[in-house]
């Protein structure tokens, strides 16, 4: 790689450098992990140094491949997160671990509303990070953050938002979803909510009201195991669907298409683990609760169709409550190289294969 980076530090022509930037971006991913210290160093100093002097669509290339890695250099990382065009740093701020709590915090003070609203739909966020995007953060981020429950709230920003819910009905059904409401919050909260809301809130073991009586609670006992026993059903669906692709008689784009129409995103995370290799909760957790590119990126390893991943995500967003706007995530995902793709979800076995057996399995979930 190193030759091709000296080619770049030296090329004049725009265009030249356009395809020189592909080329060498390509090389760092392919290579993930075999990288000398020198060439890391050479990378990022010259990927800073000429970010500033190529067009937005070779910007968002790299940002895309980059931002996916485990590990990426955090100079260009920072860069690519503070570009102005949204599409760029998007992919940066929504999944790149090479960001710090203080970067995300320095980003989130100083960042447009559209920045805000990528760094919060991090798989993992801390509390300060959050803090400042409860201060910072329109209603879409509020949202958006509201309904990522990786994104740990202090005290502060809890109430903080629950200061924001206040008439706005779609805010309170997301904070009544958080599994980290403290008792204070509950109670706050129960002054503004519906009847609904305050019935969700006891069906998570929640006492939110006095008002509800033994039959209420008795009726969402029976409502949990009428939901248990279609789990059951679903499981045994998504087994034959597996067998069936397996076998040739669909594809697995219909199949997939089938769990979407079904909304049945725990058994698509079941689906998308056999034919990947990863367990189902590491898929859940990209697919559905993690940043939407690395989840671009695992579905673009199964050469999935973009009206299928389109589906995906629409039902992702429906069932997290939020708004689902494309914003030019179909030319993110065309971008993203197949076989780089492939390569990076073998890392991700890779490292899942060094985990304890017990440590990756999910949360109980209604999704």
């Amino acid at each position: 790689m190193l030759a091709e980076l000296a080619k770049i530090a030296v090329e004049r022509s725009s265009e030249k450098r356009v395809a020189l930037l592909h080329r060498i971006t390509d090389l760092y991913v392919g290579g993930l992990g075999d990288h000398s210290e020198s060439e890391e160093l050479l990378f990022d100093e010259i990927m800073t140094r000429i970010l500033d002097d190529i067009p937005c669509e070779a910007r968002a290339h790299a940002a895309v491949h980059l931002s996916a890695l485990p590990s990426a250099p955090r100079g260009t990382m920072n860069k690519l997160a503070r570009d102005a065009d949204i599409e760029v740093a998007r992919p940066v701020l929504g999944g790149s671990a090479a960001l710090s709590d203080d970067d995300l915090i320095t980003l989130a003070r100083v960042s447009p509303q559209a920045h805000l609203q990528a760094i919060a739909t991090r798989e993992r966020l801390a509390g300060p990070v959050t803090d400042v995007l409860v201060e910072r953060g329109d209603r879409e981020v509020a949202l958006t953050l509201t309904g990522n429950h990786g994104a740990c709230l202090s005290e502060i920003g809890l109430f903080g938002l629950i200061d924001k819910a206040d008439g706005d009905p779609d805010l309170q059904e997301l904070l009544v979803e958080r599994p980290d409401l403290s008792r204070d919050a509950v109670a706050k909260l129960t002054s503004m909510i519906s009847q609904k809301l305050a019935e969700k809130l006891a069906e998570r073991g929640c006492d939110p009201s006095a008002s509800i009586s033994p039959q209420l609670l008795g009726e969402i006992g029976r409502r949990f195991h009428r939901v248990l026993s279609g789990r059951d059903r679903e499981t045994r669906n998504v087994t034959d669907l597996i067998e069936q692709v397996h076998a040739g008689r669909i594809s697995l784009d219909r199949a997939v298409n089938a769990l979407v129409e079904g909304e049945n995103l725990l058994g698509l995370a079941t689906l998308i683990g056999a034919f990947t290799g990863l367990e189902r909760g590491q898929a859940f957790k990209i697919v559905v609760h993690g940043q939407l590119h690395p989840a671009l990126l695992l579905l673009r390893s199964l050469g999935l169709p973009w009206r299928t991943v389109d589906g995906i995500l629409a039902l992702r967003a429906r069932k997290r409550r939020m708004p689902y706007v494309n914003r030019g995530l179909d030319r993110d995902y065309s971008a993203i190289d197949e076989a780089l793709a492939q390569r990076v979800v073998r890392f991700l076995k890779v490292r899942q294969s060094l985990r304890t057996p017990d440590s990756s399995e999910p949360a109980r979930t209604t999704g």
